[in-house]
């Protein structure tokens, strides 16, 4: 089977997150004969995060069975083991997120609740809240996408304007309902969550403690690398390199979602970037 490391990066703020994330992504492709692509004109334009579904019917792809998308902002640790070897290739895989963040079934409820996806008693005690920065898919889901995209599409257009721009990243948001359908369609396969462990999850440990002074410390490492040399900035921002140095022993995959500014604290002692497509 012909796999690919892909990642969707339409902007220039997206290219700039995969250049600092480059030299582990390269390392690990490299160890695990992945051949990378980087996709800056992804299909579906007007929704580029449900156009990650699609890429597989690019010419590009053509030759490809299967993909393993990851997110610009992921971090890989470059001595990770395969995440193709823990596929089954029927399954669309990815990450659950609860036990991240120790969800119990009323959490669970809420999150698919707020997306107007309600879900019966039975599935609050057993649904995953499954993250799309990282999954791997196979040619053979295409019409499965192509049939829920076009259902997501009517619930959205069946909805009052003044509701979806009231809260637009609520009406965009692609996360929550591939999610749960493609468990409901049986065809869900949830991964080691060190293939991607999301950065304020493991820095608050699941929220126990508060994020915000690390996220100030991350803010302030990125204010100030925009004025300050790197030299004069990196005894500030050592403490910062280091916790990323040790979430990426401790991890596979390590996701910045929800802030960008730790991305900020990562790119201190980093190898060559990625060179212009």
């Amino acid at each position: 089977m012909k796999i690919a490391l892909v990642s969707v990066c339409p902007d220039e703020r997206q290219r700039r997150f995969l250049d600092i994330a480059w030299s582990g992504w390269a390392e690990y492709a490299k160890r695990h004969g992945l051949p990378i692509q980087v996709v800056e004109d992804p299909p579906v334009p007007e929704h580029v995060f449900w156009g990650r579904f699609f890429l597989l019917e690019m010419p590009e792809f053509r030759a490809f069975d299967a993909i393993l998308h990851l997110d610009n902002d992921i971090f890989v640790n470059p001595e990770a083991p395969s995440i193709v070897e823990q596929w089954t290739p029927e399954k669309f895989a990815s990450v659950d997120e609860r036990a991240q963040w120790r969800w119990d079934a009323r959490q669970v409820r809420d999150y698919y609740d707020y997306y107007d996806l309600p879900l019966s008693a039975e599935e609050c005690e057993t649904a995953l809240v499954l993250n799309g920065g990282v999954f791997l898919m196979h040619r053979g889901h295409l019409p499965f996408f192509r049939d829920l995209y076009a259902r997501w599409k009517s619930h959205v257009a069946a909805l009052t304007v003044s509701r979806t721009k009231a809260n637009h990243l609520k009406f965009v948001a692609d996360q929550p309902h591939v999610s749960l359908a493609v468990q409901r369609a049986g065809i869900s396969q949830p991964l080691d969550m060190r293939f991607n462990r999301l950065w304020w999850s493991w820095s608050t440990r699941g929220g126990e403690r508060s994020e915000w002074p690390m996220k100030i410390y991350a803010k302030s490492v990125q204010l100030l690398g925009r004025v300050l040399p790197r030299r004069m900035l990196r005894p500030f921002a050592r403490f910062g390199a280091d916790q990323w140095k040790r979430i990426l022993t401790d991890n596979y995959f390590v996701h910045a979602a929800g802030s960008k500014s730790p991305v900020a604290l990562h790119d201190f002692d980093q190898g060559p970037r990625r060179e212009p497509q």
